[in-house]
């Protein structure tokens, strides 16, 4: 994500399932969504439905840690 502490949804999944993949993890693409549906409060399909929207520096952050917590293979609640 950039490094300004900003991203747009899209912009976001796309980088974290790369992220997740590069750690080897099969399911990166619905572990990202999970993820960053928890740290928004949202749906799954809300993030496609808006995938646009405009993540603040604390949900960037958030998910960055929730990111690095399951690239090193820390199952998914």
């Amino acid at each position: 994500m950039p490094s300004g502490g900003t991203a747009g949804v899209g912009m976001a999944l796309r980088d974290a399932v790369g992220r997740l993949r590069a750690a080897g993890i099969a399911t990166a693409g619905a572990d990202a969504e999970l993820l960053l549906a928890h740290v928004l409060g949202v749906t799954r399909l809300a993030l496609h439905l808006d995938g646009a929207r405009e993540l603040d520096a604390t949900a960037v952050a958030r998910f960055e840690s929730l990111l690095g917590r399951r690239a090193g293979h820390e199952p998914l609640q």
